[in-house]
């Protein structure tokens, strides 16, 4: 079905709801891949093409992380530890935070899909005792959720090029374009996240996206030897027999 053609790898040229990675701000054109911008300037030197310039980095960014997870099957296996829901709603998740909160701002009167905004608006509270019955809940489907983003990018877009509060400067304060900075910022902390549960997949649900830049040098600079693996490593035995590595 169409979930399933645009969760092949490599992915189609319908998986990028937004700029293609080669067309945004950021594009490293001598080696094949997209680099995050700086932290955007919202002062009055800034300029609206700056927001887009920024938006267009940050949300293709999320695709092209999202690229690595191979088949369908990928967007929607639990983590491990169950303490997370599976990777399809943080793919919509920060898609549905950008309405959510231009709604608050009052620069939006109506949602995009008032059914996926509320399945897709809060993560997993770990602390809550029935929250992680979410994880057997029917999730979206990765097409449903797909033409969700593109919708919402094109609103995005379409505030930031022209409405008034979208202007810098941007400042907090009930300023409406703060919810937009706020969601530049929440979109990149998932990234992050999102990216260490990724790591947490099973290998074959994996690989890595051919425009995501490799681990800087610096990253490794001064790091500490990796240790042995635990299932090469001695027992050393003591009193009592065989025990834990390094322990008499």
């Amino acid at each position: 079905g169409a979930s399933a053609a645009l969760a092949a790898v490599p992915r189609p040229a319908a998986w990028w709801t937004g700029k293609r990675p080669e067309e945004c701000a950021g594009w490293d054109a001598s080696e094949g891949v997209l680099r995050s911008l700086p932290l955007v300037d919202l002062s009055a030197s800034s300029s609206r093409e700056a927001l887009l310039d920024y938006f267009d980095n940050t949300w293709t960014l999320t695709e092209v992380l999202f690229s690595g997870l191979v088949g369908e099957e990928a967007f929607f296996v639990p983590p491990v530890h169950r303490l997370r829901h599976p990777l399809v709603f943080y793919y919509g998740h920060v898609a549905a935070l950008y309405v959510n909160k231009l709604r608050v701002a009052g620069a939006l009167e109506r949602s995009v899909d008032a059914d996926l905004e509320c399945v897709l608006e809060t993560g997993v509270d770990e602390m809550s005792w029935d929250d992680m019955s979410k994880n057997e809940s029917v999730w979206p489907t990765l097409e449903r959720v797909h033409a969700y983003r593109r919708t919402v990018y094109g609103l995005v877009r379409d505030f930031i090029l022209a409405a008034p509060s979208a202007a810098p400067p941007i400042g907090m304060g009930g300023h409406p374009g703060w919810a937009l900075a706020m969601s530049f910022e929440h979109e990149r902390i998932h990234i992050e996240t999102s990216s260490v549960l990724m790591r947490e997949l099973p290998a074959r649900l994996l690989e890595r996206p051919s425009q995501w830049p490799a681990v800087h040098p610096a990253a490794r600079a001064g790091a500490p030897p990796r240790e042995e693996p635990l299932a090469a490593a001695r027992f050393v035995g003591g009193p009592g027999g065989a025990g834990p590595p390094g322990k008499a």
